[in-house]
């Protein structure tokens, strides 16, 4: 009898450890832990904007240095890569310019630089030619 009541008890340990596990996973992250989810979005966000500049080559990094150069926002000569002063200038020029501060030279920032968007990745591909205006024909 004492066998069978300690038998009981284990199996309802067991089971209430497993519904308060599976409760626990039902919960939203907010719920689970509100500072580890802020901090899980702050990163995303970090992530972005930085994985944003990536995408840019040389060229368009010299382009966005240039237009902070003549905007007055950088002061060193522009080399195509973003590094830490040119992050800087884009800070202090978003902030001027009431845009998101990220650092970066998102879509936004590069608008409001007067930088022109580029071409779809579609036209850049080699063998991929733009659309050519047709000859006249002649009249015979």
């Amino acid at each position: 009898m004492k066998r069978l009541v300690f038998l009981s008890f284990i199996v309802l340990v067991i089971f209430a450890f497993a519904a308060m596990s599976y409760a626990q996973e039902q919960k939203p992250d907010s719920a689970k832990n509100p500072v580890k989810k802020a901090h899980k979005e702050a990163v995303t966000e970090k992530g972005k904007s930085e994985k944003m500049h990536m995408k840019l080559n040389e060229k368009q990094i010299t382009e966005v240095q240039n237009a902070l150069i003549s905007a007055g926002y950088l002061k060193e000569k522009a080399t195509g890569k973003l590094d830490d002063n040119t992050k800087k200038a884009l800070e202090e020029y978003q902030k001027a310019n009431n845009l998101k501060v990220t650092g970066t030279p998102d879509k936004e920032t590069r608008v409001k630089l007067g930088i022109k968007p580029s071409p779809p990745a579609i036209m850049k591909k080699e063998g991929v030619k733009k659309p050519e205006s047709e000859p006249a024909k002649k009249d015979k």
